[in-house]
């Protein structure tokens, strides 16, 4: 049927009409659902094709079909014509948010940080500093500053954002105050954010908690946007208070994260599996294995079915059941989930990354104690080369590897390579004694 009216419209108005680019995209849409990858793709370029030879085209209609020809080339693996195709349409249209998604789900921070401080400057130039998308634009410069852990500047940028938005809020009629006061609250929680990451605890408290009672008062004006607040401000609370060592505080206020979640008018899977997680962290810290094992099953099955998250929180949802079953001796349940928590970030973060490197140390000791000898010794001595690149010979996961290994060694019988090794980290100035040898536990446990 979408074929016969395809060709239709070609017969009556023209192979150029912009409506046959849109009924081209609906038919690369049905191809998608069919599997017929190559042939969607195929479809998705002749719709791009046609909408750009008409003048009289529509940015927006044609970002969604450069953003649809774009996921085709990711899902064949074709990543560079991705990303070539994002690039070149940055000047025709404002593909800046799929650009820069492109890019966060493969760690590019920098690149991120280069293309919201190009548009943020675009944007002043041409709109001035306190119009609504300079300020977007300046908060995910924000956003990208503080992936890249440079605090003060994320800092800097949310504070100028938050300072703009309240002064746009006292010029505006109460018809729309409602609308830009959410839009404060989102700066103000995220400036939130940044103070706590900056270590500015008692700055990062007062505006959270300000968030969250503001939220919770007028969430019945604009149900999603206020509840989606007040789960955020609960969840960092919650973080507040782990910091404070305080956890049966930071459990209640991760779960009552996640009951606004379930109170979301409709659902919202990315915020409901970082809650999910988010609460699972905290129970394992106290020791509540059962209600991790149920929490990190449910959203790991959520994020893969509904592919909300990035590769790296889905690998943290990993690690953290993986964990989890580690501590219970469940080697076997625990290595292939640990396993996962490797490879999904790897080739993005790389083997250097700490949070890579402790669930490969993890997967060698149950692969040690399966009796894998062979692959538990290569992953042992992976795992001591990635700790050596990020914390020398001395830190304490690449001593507490070290250890790991020297005990496999002596109990496999390996004595000639156990001392050779040994020497050799002597004459780097780094000294283990026998006792090393009979060594077999895991002190990486941070998560």
């Amino acid at each position: 049927m979408l074929k016969k009216s395809l060709a239709a419209r070609q017969h009556y108005s023209g192979p150029e009409n912009m409506h046959i680019g849109l009924a081209l995209n609906s038919l690369g849409l049905l191809y998608e659902q069919q599997g017929k990858l190559e042939t969607a793709r195929d479809t998705f370029l002749e719709a791009v094709s046609t909408m750009e030879r008409q003048p009289d085209t529509e940015d927006s209609g044609l970002l969604i079909v450069i953003t649809n020809l774009a996921s085709m080339h990711e899902e064949l693996g074709e990543e560079r014509e991705a990303e070539v195709i994002l690039t070149q349409s940055l000047d025709t249209i404002r593909a800046i948010d799929s650009m820069a998604e492109f890019w966060e789900k493969r760690g590019r921070d920098e690149d991120i940080k280069y293309l919201w401080r190009r548009v943020s400057r675009a944007r002043t130039h041409e709109l001035g500093p306190r119009h609504s998308l300079t300020l977007d634009s300046q908060m995910n410069l924000s956003r990208a500053r503080l992936e890249l852990e440079d605090y003060q500047q994320a800092v800097a940028l949310a504070e100028t954002v938050v300072q703009e938005k309240m002064r746009d809020l006292g010029q505006s009629s109460s018809l729309i105050s409602i609308s830009k006061l959410c839009q404060l609250l989102e700066a103000r929680l995220w400036l939130g954010i940044c103070y706590f990451m900056d270590e500015q605890w008692s700055k990062a408290e007062e505006l959270v908690e300000e968030v969250m009672l503001t939220s919770r008062d007028l969430r019945r004006e604009m149900p999603l946007s206020f509840l989606l607040l007040q789960s955020s401000s609960h969840y960092w609370t919650g973080s507040l208070r782990w910091k404070q060592e305080r956890m049966d505080e930071a459990r209640d206020q991760r779960r009552q994260a996640l009951r606004c979640c379930e109170e979301l008018p409709e659902p919202v899977d990315n915020q409901t599996v970082m809650c999910m997680a988010g609460l699972a962290n905290v129970l394992y810290e106290m020791g509540k294995d059962e209600e991790v094992e149920s929490l990190a099953k449910n959203a790991i099955r959520l994020s893969e079915r509904t592919h909300c998250t990035s590769s790296k929180q889905t690998s943290d949802l990993m690690k953290t059941l993986g964990y989890c079953y580690f501590q219970q001796g469940r080697f076997a349940e625990a290595k292939p989930l640990l396993d996962r928590a490797v490879t999904l970030p790897e080739p993005i973060f790389g083997l250097e990354d700490h949070g890579t490197l402790c669930p490969l140390h993890r997967s060698a000791i149950c692969t040690d104690q399966l009796g894998d000898y062979e692959e538990a010794e290569t992953l042992y001595k992976r795992a001591i080369d990635g700790f050596v690149k990020q914390q020398g010979l001395k830190g304490e996961d690449t001593i507490a590897c070290m250890g790991n290994l020297l005990g496999f060694l002596h109990r496999r019988g390996k004595h000639d390579e156990l001392n050779a090794l040994r020497a050799e980290w002597a004459d780097k100035g780094v000294t283990f004694t026998a006792k090393h040898d009979d060594d077999n536990k895991d002190t990486s446990l941070e998560n």
